[in-house]
């Protein structure tokens, strides 16, 4: 068969072409791991820190534009939901939600802020940003507490494993030796058995 047939063989079977294929070192798992986790966690600060700069930049526009009403809480959840008039008596109700809605329940009347050629854009009166520099930090201690845990995990669990192959590989180099010992010593007593004695 033509280095061409056996190509077209090994393609049609990818699970031979799969075990052909060099198993990676306990190290270069372990880097690829540690690659890995190190990713998630820079994502996740990136977060953090886009949260605070949203809210920020958001509180901007309000203050470059603001008006300013009473709003209804429709509901609270994951979102709080408000319903309020605007300067031209149109009422809106912004699905995005109500900004910095700490201590607020559905029925309760507040006063707002909110961007007026963008009403969606609508927060507490006299609340700001800085509120969300807690959630931002407490997201971003769990995130380095639990990427802290598992790089320490991943660094013991390899070592563990490396001590445990270099203990075997020591065991085995015993084991040979002693055999290799016990080899010589049958063969010279076999030389000794067989040498003719002299008179």
């Amino acid at each position: 068969m033509t280095r061409r047939g056996r190509t077209v063989g090994r393609w049609r079977n990818p699970p031979a072409v799969l075990l052909d294929m060099p198993r990676p070192t306990g190290e270069t798992v372990r880097r690829r791991l540690v690659q890995i986790l190190v990713t998630v966690y820079l994502i996740a600060c990136v977060i953090c820190v886009s949260l605070v700069v949203t809210a920020a930049v958001d509180d901007w526009r309000i203050s470059s534009d603001r008006g300013t009403a009473t709003a209804e809480v429709v509901s609270t959840g994951k979102k709080t939901l408000v319903r309020f008039p605007d300067a031209e008596g149109n009422y809106h109700s912004p699905g995005t939600g109500l900004k910095y809605p700490g201590g607020l329940e559905a029925g309760d009347r507040v006063k707002v802020e909110y961007r007026r050629d963008d009403p969606d854009n609508v927060k507490v009166a006299g609340r700001g940003w800085t509120l969300s520099l807690l959630p931002a930090a407490s997201t971003w201690l769990v995130c380095t507490v639990v990427a802290g845990a598992l790089l320490a995990g991943v660094g013991r669990s390899f070592r563990r494993g490396s001590a445990e192959l270099r203990e075997a590989g020591s065991a085995g180099l015993r084991e040979a030796g002693s055999a290799g010992l016990r080899e010589e010593g049958r063969v010279a007593g076999r030389e000794e058995g067989s040498a003719p004695s002299g008179h």
